[in-house]
């Protein structure tokens, strides 16, 4: 249950004959412009599920698997839906003993990237790792340019925040507003030096605004794809050897 009171689904994917047995457990999100966020086949999963992990993904509005209302308690004002409901399925599964803060990493890509990055600056307690793949990190800055080819239409998605009340609102929960000083978990960011969505540059300066703040001794790795774009790098090979340094950090780093 969310803050709210609000039931909040998940799915869950583990294997019965996993190649190494540990707790690690990662919760994935996305939670914006309505998708449709059903479980499909992801090579990624199934090695990650092969090397012991549990995957969760959170099915949070902002989403519309569970509807179109389910998607519109997820934007624009209602937007902090999204990350009370992320918090509340990463206690769950603390409580229900899936997992532990200990082993617990958060994952999430392009708008689920703020998701987590909401979470790291105000639960940063609850996670050993979080995964900041290509993440939409600085809301504020972007929608507050409207020469930028997407910023308009963002509007339907965030607000227009040349109106006070959705500047405030945006502010205080944007990732990059609200870097804090403080212990922050293990911390792994992509980027693609190609991608116009969440460009490098945004993500980089994110990735200096935490390493300045940080006041404990948890990692803080930067990987970027100089070939990639907001969708990674789309050869299946590289694509494999990207995410697979990934995993070699969590495995030889962080568990």
């Amino acid at each position: 249950k969310s803050t709210d009171n609000v039931r909040v689904p998940m799915t869950l994917l583990w294997s019965r004959n996993p190649i190494r047995k540990h707790k690690g457990c990662i919760l994935k999100v996305y939670g914006a412009y309505g998708a449709i966020t059903q479980p499909y086949f992801s090579e990624e999963d199934a090695l990650l599920a092969r090397q012991g992990y549990t995957g969760v993904y959170a099915h949070v509005r902002g989403e519309s698997i569970m509807g179109g209302d389910w998607y519109t308690q997820g934007k624009l004002l209602q937007k902090k839906h999204s990350f009370e409901d992320y918090i509340a399925c990463a206690q769950h599964l603390v409580k229900k003993g899936v997992t532990s803060p200990e082993f617990l990493v958060a994952y999430g890509n392009s708008a689920g990237g703020m998701v987590v990055g909401w979470a790291i600056n105000t639960h940063p307690e609850w996670f050993n790792t979080a995964i900041l793949d290509h993440p939409y990190l600085d809301v504020l800055h972007t929608t507050m340019n409207d020469s930028l080819p997407l910023t308009v239409d963002e509007y339907k998605e965030w607000g227009n925040p040349s109106d006070p009340a959705t500047f405030r609102y945006i502010q205080s929960y944007c990732p990059y507003q609200n870097i804090r000083k403080q212990v922050y978990p293990h911390l792994i960011y992509r980027a693609g030096w190609h991608d116009f969505q969440t460009p490098v540059a945004q993500i980089a300066k994110h990735v200096a605004a935490v390493r300045a703040h940080h006041t404990g001794d948890q990692r803080i790795l930067f990987f970027t794809d100089f070939q990639g774009t907001h969708g990674g790098n789309f050869s299946a090979v590289e694509r494999k050897k990207s995410f697979a340094g990934i995993l070699g950090a969590l495995k030889l780093h962080l568990f």
